[in-house]
């Protein structure tokens, strides 16, 4: 079996449709916001992903295209999630970025960061648009992402590595 991080070729494009898919399915489920706050933006995480592993294929367009999805399917303004997409994989997407990440340690933190802003760009659209504050509890769905990195990174790995024999 080839090694997904390792592979030079392409992916094919129904794996990374359907991964895609089923985080943004993840992401539209109806949740009670004061319950569910905790819960991160499975779209960001697989968008994170794929641009860390495949940087020269997905990057900003494809942030802004799954932001575009994701605010056109919880009904947010359209663009809020895709500027706050295309910021994190930007940031991500910055000479040395991915090099530093090279360790599961320097991932963790990396994710957490890259969540953080995108997470503050969300909240600073939000008090800007409605003016008023969104309680800062939110800003533990960054680090509910980071707990669960670990875990979509080698689901994801698994399932890519099927596709590419």
């Amino acid at each position: 079996m080839k090694n997904f991080s390792q592979s030079p070729s392409h992916l094919p494009a129904i794996p990374v449709a359907v991964a895609l898919a089923g985080a943004l399915l993840l992401d539209f489920i109806p949740l009670p916001a004061d319950t569910f706050f905790w819960l991160p933006k499975f779209s960001a995480l697989v968008l994170i992903f794929l641009a860390f592993y495949r940087p020269q294929t997905f990057g900003l367009i494809t942030a802004f295209l799954v932001g575009l999805a994701v605010d056109a399917g919880t009904a947010t303004p359209l663009g809020q999630h895709a500027l706050a997409y295309v910021t994190g994989i930007f940031l991500l997407q910055l000479p040395g970025f991915i090099s530093r990440l090279k360790t599961p340690a320097r991932q963790l933190i990396g994710v957490l960061v890259i969540l953080l802003l995108i997470q503050a760009v969300l909240l600073f659209i939000h008090a800007v648009g409605q003016r008023q504050l969104v309680h800062l509890e939110s800003m533990l769905a960054p680090l509910s992402g980071m707990l669960l990195w670990p875990l979509i990174d080698k689901v994801l790995k698994y399932f890519f590595n099927r596709f590419m024999k």
